[in-house]
């Protein structure tokens, strides 16, 4: 598909520097409007996670020191939006006898936090859920939302 870039052209001689800052106010004014609603289109097309709403919650994860959680989102995004406990053990150096109780609190903190503060809306989809074993009701592995690994 072809594209091409259009350009205006203003002839400022004369203008005072108050004028040409106004315009350039306005222009920016203008760009500010379309990112905002290209964020938008993105937020709505991936249950209200934005690449960058993705990359926030990943690095408030490792300031918050839940770092194997980080690591284990991260794996889980690179292998299509699901990683095994196994490997949630090995990230982690677990031993074997470790429970993984409460293992995305962390996450669904920051997610709650990020909803209170409008940086994500309230009905975004939660972004890493466990999947259980129907069985013994052990959490078997994580799933990130395909919405989210859909952001690329």
């Amino acid at each position: 598909m072809a594209s091409f870039k259009e350009q205006i052209v203003f002839d400022v001689t004369g203008w005072t520097e108050s004028e040409r800052a106004e315009l350039l106010a306005a222009h920016t004014a203008v760009q500010n409007k379309r990112a905002a609603a290209a964020a938008a289109d993105e937020q709505a097309a991936h249950g209200g996670w934005t690449g960058a709403s993705r990359t926030l919650l990943l690095s408030r994860l490792t300031a918050a020191g839940a770092n194997v959680v980080a690591q284990s989102f991260a794996a889980a995004l690179a292998s299509g939006g699901y990683v095994t406990r196994d490997k949630v053990y090995e990230l982690g150096n677990y031993p074997a006898d470790r429970v993984l109780k409460g293992f995305t609190r962390p996450i669904n903190r920051i997610v709650a936090e990020m909803r209170a503060s409008g940086e994500i809306p309230s009905d975004a989809v939660d972004p890493f859920v466990p999947a259980y074993d129907q069985v013994t009701g052990r959490a078997i592995g994580f799933r990130v939302a395909p919405e989210i690994v859909a952001l690329g």
